[in-house]
């Protein structure tokens, strides 16, 4: 038992690098500009190139992953776009979640367990 639990928590490790490259492949291929977005049609060509350059945009794709992914490991999921501000940052000031959020899920649970034992007679 001990060595499927293990082989799983390995095998999770390419999922985990192939959701998060596909991700990040797609943020990298949309179309569109980040920087203009962020700063606005009336930026100048010299702020957008700083915008760029403080945020790594000028660097080739597959460095910009292997910075990212370094930063996810050491919680950093970087700056947004639209604001200067950290990614984590709105989701840590909000607080933890309400404590009725599990226990809104206990009713559906229960639900489809007698649903489920129901059809498996």
């Amino acid at each position: 038992m001990i060595k499927y639990v293990i082989r799983r928590l390995l095998l999770m490790i390419p999922v985990i690098i192939g959701v998060t490259l596909l991700i990040f492949l797609l943020q990298a291929f949309t179309p569109g500009d980040p920087a203009s977005l962020a700063l606005g049609s009336d930026a100048t060509e010299a702020e957008l190139e700083q915008w760029r350059e403080e945020r790594g945009l000028n660097d080739p794709i597959p460095v910009q992953y292997v910075k990212y992914m370094w930063g996810v490991l050491h919680g950093d999921f970087g700056i947004s776009y639209r604001s200067p501000k950290n990614i984590q940052e709105p989701s840590l000031s909000a607080g933890p979640p309400p404590s009725w959020w599990p226990c809104s899920a206990f009713p559906f649970r229960r639900s489809s367990a007698f649903s489920w034992a129901l059809l498996r007679r």
